[in-house]
């Protein structure tokens, strides 16, 4: 167990991590149990690990949160405010990284998720290289002013395959119909376009595709590619649409989920 430090007091759990370059407040390996005050609730924060080094990141949220208010049209966190970005902790100059690139999977149109979340509330966004991932071509017209914005009509996959499409974004009746969508390996394109010595932010919201993509990320070992990543998990009580994907998916699915990346290193969160 590990001491953490913040605004509340806090129970410390610690995961491995690849090196990171430590910046402002961390604490040692060696520790003990934080207390409470008399009636006040124990919050826990966890913590990955950059060598001996435990680095703060918020604890999931054990308990859904999203059933009643989560109708697509919200984007950030559950507790927004408790969100630790690894960029705080973290120098990611260009003498400790070659390159910044930030992936957003599943963008829709340009304000979605890289303007009105990344570009505006993510740290020194300005200077990430930006690629975006979204199947259709409706929201082709938002990015006309950003050209500085890799677009891929692709749907992300564990193999580059042609797949049947529910055009969730913009049909919420998600009939099949006979429409189909070119996918990518995810993990292969990772390999062929970011480095080890790149900081990577990923934001994925892949419709429940997420509890066969993750997965497979981590077969294949290319996590380690990942320094942070945003994760909405779908279930079939809290998504905005209940897509084949996401059915039969409940919130312990879900944390396992991001768990999962946390076990591996990788400094994730859950996005919304």
């Amino acid at each position: 167990l590990c001491v953490l430090v913040v605004a509340l007091p806090a129970v410390v759990t610690c995961l491995r991590a690849k090196p990171l370059q430590p910046r402002g407040q961390a604490v040692p390996k060696s520790g003990s149990l934080a207390s409470t005050s008399p009636g006040q609730a124990l919050r826990s924060t966890d913590c990955v690990f950059a060598g001996d080094t435990c680095n703060p990141i918020e604890a999931l949220q054990q308990r859904e949160w999203r059933n009643k208010v989560h109708q697509g049209s919200i984007h950030g966190f559950p507790g927004e405010d408790r969100v630790i970005y690894k960029a705080n902790i973290t120098d990611i100059t260009d003498a400790n990284y070659a390159e910044r690139v930030y992936i957003d999977l599943g963008s829709r149109n340009y304000e979605s998720s890289i303007g009105d979340w990344f570009m505006s509330r993510y740290p020194e966004s300005w200077k990430f290289k930006v690629m975006a991932f979204d199947p259709e071509s409706v929201y082709d017209d938002t990015y006309r002013e950003h050209p500085e914005v890799e677009l891929f009509h692709h749907a992300v996959w564990t193999e580059n395959a042609t797949l049947p499409w529910f055009r969730s974004h913009v049909d919420a009746s998600k009939r099949p119909g006979n429409s189909t969508r070119s996918a990518i390996d995810f993990a292969e394109f990772l390999r062929k376009r970011v480095k080890k010595e790149d900081f990577v932010v990923v934001k994925m919201d892949i419709e429940g595709a997420e509890y066969d993509v993750i997965p497979h990320l981590l077969r294949q070992n290319v996590s380690s590619l990942i320094d942070e990543m945003f994760v909405e998990a779908h279930t079939d009580i809290n998504s905005m649409f209940k897509g084949p994907k996401a059915a039969g998916h409940r919130r312990p699915d879900a944390l396992k989920l991001i768990q999962s990346l946390r076990d591996a290193g990788v400094y994730a969160h859950e996005w919304a």
